[in-house]
């Protein structure tokens, strides 16, 4: 299992998900489908790239700050 910072970008913003997956399909899968259940109306992703992959770890984690 590894855990993902995917990054989705569209003409009027960006958004992160942090996810947990077996592969990098599943992780857009699994990121795609928190994006919908956060947005009232999904936008039209222009983007969507991994920006990091860590194996999945005890106190593994992640800080983002405004410029992420």
């Amino acid at each position: 299992m590894m855990m993902y910072h995917i990054q989705f970008e569209w003409i009027e913003g960006s958004a992160h998900a942090i996810v947990i997956a077996e592969n990098d399909e599943k992780a857009f899968q699994y990121a795609e489908q928190h994006l919908e259940r956060r947005l009232l109306k999904l936008p039209v992703i222009s983007e969507c790239y991994i920006t990091a992959k860590l194996p999945l770890e005890r106190g593994r984690g992640y800080i983002l700050t405004s410029a992420e």
